[in-house]
C-alpha cells in the first residue's frame, strides 16, 4: 500500500477514534444528567411526602381542621403535581405511586367528610358524649388509614430511590468500562496503523539520509534498493537517477578537465613557440603595407620594382612561416566544403527567428553573386547562431538584428592596422545589433575563453571564443565594432574559395592604375592611424586633404576653407557630433559638399531618421586604399 493511503487509512482512523470518544463521552454525560434529574425528583418527592406526613400528624392532634386541611390539601397539591411531572414515567412502581397517592386524597376526603358529619351531630343531638366517642374513634381510625397510606407512600418512593441507585451503578460500571475500552481501541490502532507506517517512514529515511550524508561527501556510486511502488520506493529512484546523473556529469567533468589540460598546454607550447613568431609577423604586415606604398611610388621603375617583388616574395615566405608557427597546437576543420553562405543563412532562417524574441526584427541582405568559401558548415552554423544568441541579449530581447554578406577585398594597408588578417579576397558576414554596445576595454577581452559580460549564471564566455577558433581555422578574420548605447557589428571575413563552379559574375575589386584629383577634401576620423593612411593614399593621387580628428573640428575646417569639395567622414565619433550630424549640418552650410560617410556598422543598424539619405554613399569599413579611392573619384563626378 501507498503510503499516501495509509496515512489516509491513518487519519481516518484517528478521527473515528476521536468522534467515537466523544460521542460515548456526550452519553455519559447525558446518561448522568438524566439520572441525576431522576434522583432530584425522588428527593423532591421524599421531601413533599414528609412534609405531607407532617402535617397530617397535626391535622390529627389540631382542633382547627379548617385551617390544617387548607394546609394539608396545599401540600398534597403539590406531592401530586411533583409524582405527574417527574422523570420517572418509565419506572414499574409509577403507576403504583399515582395510585398511593390518589388513595391518600381519597381517605383525606373520608376523614374530612367524617369530621363534619361528626360536627353536625354534636349541634343536633341531645347525647353529645355518645357522639363524641363516636366521632373521635371514626377519626382515630380513619387517620390511621392516612397515615398507613402516607407510610406506603414512603415506602414505594424509597423504592424509586434504590432503584435509581442501582441503576446509576450499573450505568458508572458501564461508563467505566467503554471509558477503559477508549484506550485499549486507541493502543489496537497505533499497533495495527501508526506502528507500522511509522517504521516503514522511519526506515526509508534512515537509508535516504545516509546515501545523502555519502552523496554529500562526494560518493555518487552508491544506490538505493527500491522495494514496492510507495513514495520511499519514488524517492529512492529519484536518488538513484540524480547519483548517476551526477556520476555520469562528474566522469564527463573530468574528461572535459583533462581536454582542457591538454588544450591548455598545448596553448602553453603555442604561445611559447609563437611569441617571437607574433611580434616578427607584425612587423611583417608593416614590411608588406609600406611595400605596397612604396610600390606604387616607383611606377615605371622596373630594377626598383623588381627589388620590391623580390622583398614581397621573401616577407610572404616569412609570412607563411610564422603562421605555421602561430597556428601550431590549433585544431583543424574536419568537414570542409565549399559552399555559398547565402545559402545556408536562407535554410537557418527559422532557426534564427526561434532564436531571438518576437519584439526582435531580423533584416537579411544578401550579395548577389557572392562567392563561395571552403568551410565547415557546421562550424559556421555555431559561429552565426551564437553571433545572434549574442546580439539577442545585449539589445535585451527588444531591437533590430541584421544579417548581411558582400564580397571584399582586404589590402595590406588594412591588415598593417588588424595583425591576424591577411591580404586578399573575402566573403563578408555582417552581424549588427542595436544594443548596449560595448566599452573599448571589453572589446579587446571578448574572444578570451570564459570571458563574459553577462551576469553570473548567464553566460559561459565560450560563445565567441568558439568563434574565434572557428575564423582561425578557416584562416579567416573577425573585426569588432562596437559602441556603448549604440550599437556592435561583428564582421567575419572568409577567404574566397578557388573552385572550378564560382559564378559566372563576379564583383572583382580594381587593384591596378587608380584614378586621379585635384580637389580639395576634408577626411575626419578618431583614428590617428587610420585617417593618416588615408591622407597618405589620397594625396598620391593628387588631391589636397585637410583632416580633422572630431566633428567640431571639421566644422571650424569647413569654414576656414570653403574649396572643400568632399567631405569623408567615419559616422561613429566621440565629441557630441557623430558623422550624420556632421553631415547634416555640413550639408545645410554648403549645399553642393558632396559627403562620403564610412562605419564598421551595417548602414540599416545605425541610420535614423533624414540621415538614412547619407547612407547612399557609405563605405564599409575595413576599406582598402584602392575602394576609398575610387569611391571618391566617382562622387566626384557625379552632377550636382
Amino acid at each position: 500500500m501507498m503510503i499516501r493511503s495509509k496515512l489516509k487509512l491513518l487519519t481516518a482512523g484517528a478521527v473515528f477514534v476521536v468522534v467515537l470518544t466523544a460521542i460515548v463521552t456526550w452519553l455519559e454525560h447525558l446518561t448522568i444528567q438524566k439520572q441525576n434529574h431522576r434522583e432530584d425528583a425522588v428527593e423532591q418527592l421524599q421531601t413533599e411526602a414528609v412534609n405531607l406526613n407532617i402535617i397530617t400528624i397535626d391535622l390529627l392532634h389540631d382542633a382547627q381542621i379548617r385551617i390544617q386541611s387548607k394546609q394539608w390539601l396545599i401540600i398534597y397539591n403539590n406531592l401530586g403535581k411533583k409524582i405527574t411531572d417527574s422523570p420517572l414515567h418509565e419506572q414499574t412502581t409509577y403507576p403504583i405511586l399515582k395510585k398511593q397517592h390518589q388513595k391518600i386524597g381519597q381517605r383525606f376526603n373520608t376523614y374530612i367528610q367524617a369530621h363534619e358529619n361528626c360536627q353536625q351531630k354534636k349541634v343536633t343531638k341531645k347525647s353529645a358524649v355518645y357522639t363524641t366517642n363516636s366521632c373521635h374513634e371514626l377519626q382515630r381510625r380513619l387517620g390511621n388509614q392516612i397515615r398507613l397510606a402516607q407510610q406506603d407512600l414512603l415506602v414505594e418512593i424509597h423504592k424509586i430511590h434504590q432503584r435509581l441507585g442501582a441503576q446509576s451503578r450499573r450505568q458508572d460500571f458501564i461508563g467505566g468500562m467503554l471509558l477503559l475500552a477508549l484506550p485499549l481501541l486507541m493502543l489496537i490502532f497505533i499497533a495495527v496503523l501508526v506502528l507500522p507506517v511509522t517504521r516503514s517512514l522511519n526506515t526509508g529515511l534512515t537509508r535516504l539520509l545516509k546515501a545523502s550524508e555519502r552523496f554529500s561527501r562526494g560518493d555518487f556510486g552508491y544506490r538505493l534498493d527500491v522495494d514496492g511502488h510507495d513514495e520511499m520506493a519514488i524517492l529512492a529512484t529519484t536518488y538513484n537517477t540524480m547519483a548517476q546523473r551526477r556520476e555520469e556529469a562528474e566522469k564527463l567533468l573530468r574528461k572535459t578537465e583533462k581536454n582542457l589540460s591538454h588544450s591548455q598546454k598545448m596553448d602553453a607550447i603555442g604561445q611559447l613557440t609563437g611569441g617571437i613568431a607574433h611580434d616578427f609577423n607584425n612587423l611583417l604586415c608593416i614590411i608588406q603595407g609600406n611595400l605596397e606604398l612604396l610600390e606604387r611610388q616607383t611606377a615605371g621603375d622596373d630594377k626598383a620594382h623588381k627589388r620590391i617583388e623580390n622583398i614581397q616574395n621573401s616577407t610572404q615566405r616569412a609570412a607563411d612561416l610564422t603562421s605555421q608557427l602561430l597556428g601550431f597546437s590549433r585544431r583543424q576543420a574536419e568537414h570542409v566544403t565549399v559552399t555559398n553562405i547565402n545559402q545556408i543563412i536562407q535554410e537557418m532562417e527559422n532557426l534564427i527567428s526561434r532564436s531571438v524574441t518576437p519584439q526582435v526584427e531580423v533584416q537579411l541582405h544578401f550579395a548577389e553573386n557572392l562567392w563561395l568559401t571552403a568551410i565547415d558548415t557546421g562550424d559556421f552554423q555555431d559561429t552565426l547562431i551564437n553571433l545572434v544568441l549574442n546580439a539577442r541579449d545585449a539589445m535585451s530581447g527588444r531591437g533590430q538584428l541584421t544579417l548581411e554578406t558582400q564580397n571584399c577585398y582586404l589590402d595590406a594597408a588594412y591588415c598593417s592596422l588588424n595583425p591576424g588578417a591577411n591580404p586578399g579576397e573575402y566573403v563578408q558576414l555582417a552581424v549588427s545589433d542595436n544594443g548596449e554596445g560595448m566599452s573599448g576595454e571589453r572589446q579587446n577581452r571578448i574572444f578570451e575563453p570564459f570571458f563574459t559580460t553577462k551576469a553570473q549564471g548567464k553566460g559561459t564566455g565560450l560563445g565567441l571564443a568558439m568563434v574565434f577558433g572557428f575564423i582561425k581555422r578557416c584562416k579567416g578574420h573577425i573585426k569588432v565594432y562596437s559602441e556603448p548605447n549604440i550599437g556592435t557589428t561583428f564582421r567575419i571575413y572568409l577567404p574566397k574559395a578557388e573552385a572550378e563552379n564560382l559564378p559566372d559574375k563576379q564583383t572583382k575589386i580594381q587593384t591596378g592604375k587608380l584614378p586621379r584629383g585635384i580637389e580639395t577634401l576634408l577626411a575626419v576620423d578618431d583614428e590617428a592611424d587610420l585617417l593618416e593612411l588615408a591622407k597618405e593614399s589620397l594625396q598620391e593621387q593628387g588631391y589636397r586633404v585637410i583632416t580633422a580628428t572630431n566633428g567640431n573640428q571639421a566644422l571650424e575646417k569647413l569654414t576656414e576653407e570653403p574649396s572643400i569639395k568632399l567631405l569623408f567622414s567615419d559616422i561613429v565619433m566621440p565629441g557630441g557630433i557623430n558623422g550624420y550630424e556632421l553631415a547634416e549640418q555640413a550639408t545645410r552650410q554648403y549645399p553642393e559638399l558632396k559627403v562620403l560617410l564610412t562605419s564598421g556598422y551595417t548602414e540599416k543598424s545605425v541610420a535614423h531618421n533624414g540621415q538614412a539619405r547619407f547612407n547612399a554613399n557609405l563605405l564599409s569599413k575595413p576599406y582598402s586604399q584602392a575602394e576609398l579611392i575610387q569611391q571618391v573619384r566617382a562622387l566626384l563626378d557625379e552632377p550636382v
